[in-house]
């Protein structure tokens, strides 16, 4: 059998305490194999120490046993007195006077020990709370105004100057025809000895030729196939880059006249779907182009095929719009124009990868193709800014599943800290046991017994208190 003296094992505890300080007890019994980490007997007298070197002192017998043989009857002294000890930060040791561990019931050990470890837990979860709202509040911070941030910062953002949104993805695209084939000083004498009554006509293409069906034209498409369901968006800015006559309707009426004399023009067909692309009629445009595709030559259908790709652009159908696009590329790989429709299109379908390496084609070949160069950019920076939205996205999500569980556990912590501060004595009951503890003191400095604590020859207020390990029965 191992002893400790009073003095080692108050070296090895926390110097929180219960402190005996009348002769008053209630009974109590404990098992044995409840018992906290650490016990120590000895003389009939009971110490257990709990965790983190808590200090509980009771008496206890061993006539009773219990299923494992062992029973603890415990004597739990009463102290209205009672007090908690704290070791300053200059070493000095002094009571403490709001402490969790003045409860009601002093004399009730579970409840001590049930505040002990409700006392940890809120202390460890208050801890765990503190550093979940840092958390939240830095990524909060950070994630403020990202858009603003990116725009300010972003190398192609401040190249591209504005954001990709605001470009037109729409623009009107032309390949000029080849200059020997351009009807420019014809159209102009031609309209110099028009009369002026005449009535304009319309160059309707379906009355100048008859085309059920061409393998040239594209007729898998669905815009193609369905044209008569297409609807577009009128190109007025189109008007001056094909033509120098001011009044499309007389422009229109030169193009029927010219047809109605060579009925199997590829530019004519095209220079038709021009005029119909001006005024918004999708469906007069497609069969315009669909004669242009089916008699014009191979080296020059990239012309054609970037005026279909551009009527089913604008009738929002820019899936078909990349697949006849993606067709006059092949016919001119070096036409920076057919590279930079195909950009615009990809743009409007967010492949943004797709579209940022049209617009550097277009740029490889034409390197002071400015519009090419600025959406190059805003496509660039449109894409970062997309990558760090959705990734701002998914840590707002982890963010508000953070802070459910904040709330939660910020209820549990209130539930906590009130049951800890209804365990407490009431202030009245505290001061009248610092006005007791006090007395007790003034009382035993008189009797020339100091201040209550253990002495080396094991005496607490009157007490012996020699302390030896229990051997198994």
């Amino acid at each position: 059998m191992s002893s400790f003296g009073a003095t080692s094992v108050f070296q090895e505890l926390d110097i929180h305490r219960h402190s005996l300080c009348e002769d008053r007890f209630t009974i109590m019994r404990l098992p044995l194999a409840d018992q906290p980490s650490k016990s120590y007997y000895n003389d009939g007298y009971f110490l257990m120490v709990k965790n983190n070197w808590k200090l509980i002192i009771a008496a206890s017998t061993s006539e009773e046993q219990g299923p494992d043989g062992r029973m603890a009857s415990a004597l739990g002294f009463e102290c209205r007195a009672s007090t908690h000890w704290i070791v300053t930060e200059d070493g000095r040791i002094q009571p403490q006077l709001d402490s969790v561990y003045s409860l009601k019931r002093p004399y009730d050990l579970v409840a001590l020990i049930q505040q002990e470890k409700r006392a940890v837990v809120i202390e460890d979860l208050k801890q765990q709370l503190m550093k979940q709202k840092e958390e939240i509040d830095r990524r909060e911070d950070k994630e403020t105004n990202l858009e603003g941030k990116i725009y300010a910062t972003d190398e192609d953002c401040v190249a591209a100057e504005k954001p990709l949104t605001d470009f037109d993805l729409y623009a009107s695209t032309v390949v000029p025809f080849p200059p020997y084939k351009e009807f420019g000083d014809d159209f102009t004498e031609f309209a110099e000895n028009i009369a002026g009554n005449v009535e304009y006509q319309k160059p309707n293409c379906t009355e100048i030729i008859d085309l059920d069906f061409s393998m040239n034209a594209f007729e898998h498409l669905v815009g193609v196939r369905d044209r008569h369901n297409l609807t577009m968006t009128p190109e007025m800015g189109l008007q001056h880059a094909v033509t120098t006559v001011e009044d499309i309707d007389l422009y229109g009426h030169l193009v029927h006249e010219f047809l109605q004399k060579n009925r199997t023009s590829w530019i004519l067909f095209n220079m038709a779907a021009y005029y119909w692309r001006i005024q918004g009629n999708a469906t007069n445009a497609i069969e315009c182009v669909r004669r242009a595709l089916h008699y014009s030559p191979r080296e020059f259908k990239d012309i054609s095929l970037i005026n279909l790709g551009n009527i089913l652009h604008l009738s929002h159908l820019p899936e078909e719009a990349a697949i006849v696009v993606h067709a006059a590329v092949d016919v001119a790989p070096t036409n920076a124009i057919c590279h930079f429709t195909l950009g615009n299109i990809y743009a409007v379908l967010a492949d943004y990868n797709k579209s940022s390496i049209c617009f550097d084609n277009a740029l490889q070949i034409q390197p002071d193709f400015t519009n090419a160069a600025q959406r190059y950019h805003a496509v660039m920076c449109h894409d970062k800014l997309e990558t760090a939205l959705e990734s701002q996205h998914i840590n707002l999500q982890n963010t508000l599943t953070e802070l459910r569980e904040y709330q939660k556990q910020h209820q549990f912590w209130v539930k906590e800290h009130e049951k800890l501060l209804s365990e407490q004595a009431p202030p009245e009951v505290k001061l009248e046991q610092r006005l007791e503890y006090e007395e007790q003191k003034i009382r035993e400095s008189l009797d020339g017994r100091g201040m209550g604590s253990c002495s080396h020859s094991g005496e607490c207020c009157g007490l012996p208190i020699l302390f030896t390990v229990v051997p198994p029965s």
